[in-house]
């Protein structure tokens, strides 16, 4: 057995230093070692969101139409997309409206937390943080080989235009565009990059033409609100660790922030968290977004497993998780059924933390080097070491 502060020697991490906690199993092998947890983080932020928000929480975005207007609140709903708000649609057919008054203001983050790479801009996983999270601020297109245009596109909008150019093997995402290169096809995932104006666009095209273009436009909801698109507090945790949403991880963040009386901020979140976790006696983590995009969160295995124990009380966490070889970010890893953990993956971090037989361990690899087949074999490792818990 090593000790807490030994650099654990595996031939496959190659300069890569790893951290094990396994209480159960006497294991504490760099536990106390600060790592980067990359996605271990929403672990955090799912605790945090129980302990402040309650388990039986719920999400829902507000609408009224007053004068031939629809105005819409959405709230930072994190579940917000096309099918729960089929019954507003439903219920606005017969109306004539004339236009479509955006209400922002219910967060006051910035829309890149810090930490965040500029390279993941324009991506899936870094969608901006807004008062608006429809669809989770991104976009699906799928091409067929040798056609131009997407045959699927979720969700149904013709608001992007694409442009399959040949000039770059890499996609290029702006506010309107997104450009291909020659011949692409399968699927492409990219990250709306103005989320309010993308949702106003939306709504206008799903309330049918009329003789003269409507107003869209940004102001305060009027009238008395009705409520849609609602959602529960196990909804949202299922999709933010079966899927590892980050989006969804920062708005849980924002709603903890403003529920605890201060503004809705990534910063206020984060400071938020790190009171809560002091309070319970994990004073060592470092935690400045709720997704664990951000380079800047430092946590131990150890304070992690923890935390694990902690989480343990509410259900909804725990059944959130994927589990083994079955379902979410484990369906395909070399797990049996008994372990339930969520996976962290950032260049150079592999993590995965979570229960192994109901009992906490975490596992973070961190600073490998970046060569083919590196990721795989760091994964393989994470996946041996957490089947010997069980």
């Amino acid at each position: 057995m090593q000790g807490e502060n030994e650099i654990v020697a595996v031939k496959k991490l190659r300069g890569g230093f790893a951290g094990v906690c396994f209480p159960a199993g006497g294991i504490h092998r760099n536990s106390r070692l600060l790592m980067t947890p990359a996605s271990n983080t929403k672990l955090y932020t799912s605790w945090l969101a129980c302990r402040i928000l309650g388990e039986d929480a719920s999400f829902h975005s507000e609408y009224s139409v007053s004068d031939g207007t629809l105005y819409f609140r959405p709230r930072c709903n994190p579940l917000l997309d096309e099918s729960r708000l089929s019954v507003m649609l439903e219920d606005l057919t017969e109306r004539k409206i004339r236009g479509i008054v955006l209400e922002t203001g219910y967060c006051s983050t910035a829309c890149y937390p810090r930490g965040w790479n500029v390279g993941d801009i324009g991506e899936k996983w870094g969608a901006p943080i807004s008062d608006v999270c429809f669809h989770e601020n991104s976009v699906s297109a799928s091409f067929r080989k040798g056609e131009n245009l997407p045959f699927r596109i979720v969700p149904s909008s013709t608001l992007h235009r694409f442009v399959l150019s040949g000039t770059s093997s890499e996609k290029r995402v702006g506010q309107n565009e997104v450009m291909l290169p020659r011949g692409f096809h399968g699927r492409v995932d990219f990250a709306i990059l103005s989320p309010e104006n993308f949702l106003l666009r939306w709504l206008d095209s799903k309330l049918g033409k009329t003789k003269k273009p409507r107003t869209l436009r940004r102001g305060r909801l009027r009238g008395t609100p009705l409520k849609t698109a609602e959602c529960t507090m196990k909804e949202v945790l299922f999709r933010l660790n079966k899927n590892s949403s980050n989006i969804i991880a920062e708005l849980l963040l924002l709603h903890c922030a403003k529920s605890a009386g201060y503004a809705a901020s990534t910063e206020n979140g984060s400071a938020l968290l790190r009171k809560e976790l002091a309070a319970v006696g994990i004073r060592d983590a470092f935690i400045y977004d709720g997704s664990g995009l951000s380079r800047g969160n430092l946590v131990s295995p150890a304070s992690t497993v923890r935390l694990l124990t902690l989480a343990s009380e509410f259900e909804s966490i725990v059944s959130s998780l994927p589990v083994g070889g079955v379902d979410g970010t484990l369906k395909k890893r070399k797990l049996s059924r008994s372990i339930r953990a969520k996976t962290g993956s950032l260049g150079g971090v592999q993590t995965l933390s979570g229960y192994a037989g109901g009992e906490p361990f975490s596992i973070m690899v961190n600073h490998f080097p970046d060569e083919q087949g590196m990721e795989q074999s760091i994964k393989d490792w994470i996946d041996e070491t957490a089947m010997s818990f069980v």
